[in-house]
C-alpha cells in the first residue's frame, strides 16, 4: 500500500514538472513584489502631485532615466538567476554561490562608472529635448540624488536572483514589503517636512526612495548567510574573482542588457520628446505611463520565475520539462494580459 501511494507521489511529481501548477507558487511572490514596487514609485509621485506639476512631471523623466542606465546592469543581474538554476540542478552548488559572488563585484566595479557617466549626461540630454526651465531644475534636483539607486538595484538584483534561481521566491517579496513599509512614511514626512523636519519637496522622494532601497538588501543578506541558507547552499565560502564564471554571466547577461537599455532608451526618448511641449503635457503623459507601468511590470516576475525553471531543468538535463516551464510561463502571461486589458 506505501510502495502503491509513493509511486502515485512520484507520479504526480513528474507530472507537474514544468507546469502552470509548478510555476505559479514560485511567479506569484515575484509578481507580487514586482507589483509592490510599482505601487512605492506610484505613491511617491501620488505625493508630488500634490506640489505641482513640475514635480510630478520630474519623477518620470528622471525614473526612467535612471532605469536607462540601470537596465544594463540589471539585465546582466538577471541571467543570475538562470546560472544558479542550472548550476543548483547539476548538484554544483560553490559554481552558483560564486555565480552570484561575480554579480556583486559586477555591481560594485561597474555601476559608480554608470552613475557618474549618467550624473555629467543628464544636464546635457534635458537640455537637448528643450525642457522648461522650471522642469528641468526639478529634474536634476531628483535625479541627482535618484542615480545613486542604480548601486543599491543592481546588488538587490543579484541577491535575489539567488532566491529566484533555488525557488525560494517568498523573501524576494518581503524584501519588497519591506521597501514599500520605509518608503511611504520616510518619503511623505521628508517630502512635506512633517514632525520637525524642513519640507524637501522632489529632493526628499529621492532621498526616501535612495533611503528604502537599502532595506531589500539588508533583508536578502541577511537571509543569503542565515544559517537556513548556508546548511544547504554553503553561501558563507570567500567570495572569489572568478574569471570564467564573471565571463559566462557576461556572456549571456550583457547582450539582455543591452536589449533592455536600447529598448527603454526608445521609451526615453517619447517620454523626453512629450516633456518638451508644456509642463501640462508632461504631467498628463506621466499620469498615462504611470498606469501603463502597472500593467506591465508584474509580467517580468514570470519571465524572472521562468528563468529559473529552465535553469534548473538544464542543469538537471531534462530538456522537456525545461521547455514544458517556457510555455507554461507564456500561458501565466497570456492569462494576466487578457485580464489586465479586460480591466
Amino acid at each position: 500500500m506505501a510502495s502503491t501511494n509513493q509511486k502515485k507521489l512520484l507520479n504526480l511529481k513528474e507530472n507537474t514538472k514544468g507546469s502552470i501548477f509548478e510555476l505559479t507558487p514560485i511567479a506569484l511572490p515575484i509578481f507580487i513584489s514586482q507589483a509592490m514596487d510599482v505601487f512605492m514609485i506610484f505613491s511617491d509621485r501620488f505625493f508630488l502631485s500634490r506640489l505641482s506639476i513640475e514635480d510630478l512631471a520630474a519623477t518620470l523623466s528622471g525614473g526612467i532615466l535612471q532605469y536607462v542606465f540601470s537596465t544594463l546592469v540589471l539585465g546582466t543581474m538577471g541571467q543570475i538567476t538562470s546560472l544558479v538554476g542550472q548550476y543548483i540542478g547539476a548538484k554544483q552548488n560553490e559554481k552558483a554561490i560564486q555565480t552570484v559572488y561575480q554579480g556583486l563585484i559586477l555591481s560594485f566595479g561597474l555601476t559608480p562608472i554608470l552613475i557618474l557617466l549618467s550624473q555629467l549626461a543628464a544636464p546635457s540630454l534635458f537640455l537637448f529635448f528643450g525642457h522648461e526651465d522650471a522642469l528641468m531644475n526639478k529634474e536634476m534636483e531628483y535625479y541627482s540624488i535618484l542615480s545613486f539607486t542604480i548601486l543599491t538595484m543592481s546588488v538587490r538584483t543579484a541577491l535575489a536572483s539567488f532566491f529566484i534561481g533555488i525557488g525560494k521566491t517568498i523573501i524576494v517579496t518581503y524584501a519588497s514589503l519591506c521597501a514599500v513599509i520605509f518608503n511611504l512614511p520616510i518619503t511623505y514626512i521628508l517630502v512635506f517636512g512633517k514632525f520637525g523636519m524642513p519640507a524637501m519637496g522632489i529632493k526628499g522622494a529621492a532621498i526616501g526612495t535612495l533611503i528604502a532601497s537599502l532595506f531589500p538588501i539588508l533583508i536578502l543578506s541577511l537571509k543569503f548567510y542565515s544559517n537556513e541558507i548556508h546548511s544547504i547552499y554553503h553561501t558563507r565560502i570567500k567570495p572569489l574573482f572568478v574569471k570564467k564564471l564573471l565571463n559566462k554571466l557576461l556572456r549571456y547577461g550583457l547582450p539582455s542588457g543591452i536589449e533592455m537599455m536600447v529598448n527603454v532608451s526608445g521609451f526615453l526618448f517619447f517620454t523626453m520628446i512629450m516633456y518638451s511641449y508644456s509642463a501640462d503635457v508632461a504631467a498628463a503623459t506621466t499620469i498615462v505611463l504611470n498606469w501603463d507601468m502597472v500593467c506591465f511590470i508584474p509580467l517580468l516576475g514570470i519571465a524572472q520565475a521562468v528563468g529559473g525553471q529552465v535553469g534548473k531543468y538544464l542543469g538537471e538535463v531534462d530538456k522537456i520539462s525545461a521547455l514544458k516551464s517556457a510555455y507554461s510561463a507564456l500561458k501565466l502571461a497570456w492569462i494576466y494580459s487578457l485580464l489586465i486589458t479586460i480591466v
